[in-house]
């Protein structure tokens, strides 16, 4: 009995689909900061709701999952600081998944206080506010 127990764990856990992918960054240095997030969108067939699986992307832009995953749609988002949110739908049927996601960099900004041409009131915010104290 307990040997059948084992081989339908095997052959379960070998059954459960994976993620695995790269981030097309377009020649731009990914920081450690950069992570996948893998959330599925209904509940599983056992009628659990599954959290959100966040994984780290290799310097190289590549990344794979570790954990089993619920078979079902989900969503994928490529979270990059200065890059702009890259996201898709996959459905995960049992089998093994490879995507590729675009990652479009930010526009670089910067302001100098010699760029801000503001006139301030005496007693008045942004937004014209009033700032004076009440008077008593």
């Amino acid at each position: 009995m307990k040997r059948g127990l084992f081989f339908l764990s095997v052959v379960a856990s070998s059954c459960a689909p994976s993620l695995a992918g790269r981030l097309d960054s377009h020649g731009q240095i990914l920081g450690p900061d950069a992570k996948v997030n893998i959330t599925p969108l209904a509940a599983t067939t056992s009628g659990q709701r599954v959290g959100s699986i966040i994984i780290s992307v290799k310097p190289d832009g590549t990344f794979a999952t570790e954990e089993q995953l619920p078979v079902g749609d989900c969503l994928v988002e490529a979270l990059v600081p200065g890059f702009a949110v890259a996201s898709t739908h996959v459905n995960l049927d049992g089998s093994s998944k490879k995507i590729d996601l675009d990652l479009r960099p930010l526009p670089r900004t910067s302001l100098r206080a010699s760029q801000v041409q503001r006139t301030i009131e005496d007693g008045r915010g942004a937004g014209g506010a009033n700032l004076a104290p009440p008077s008593l």
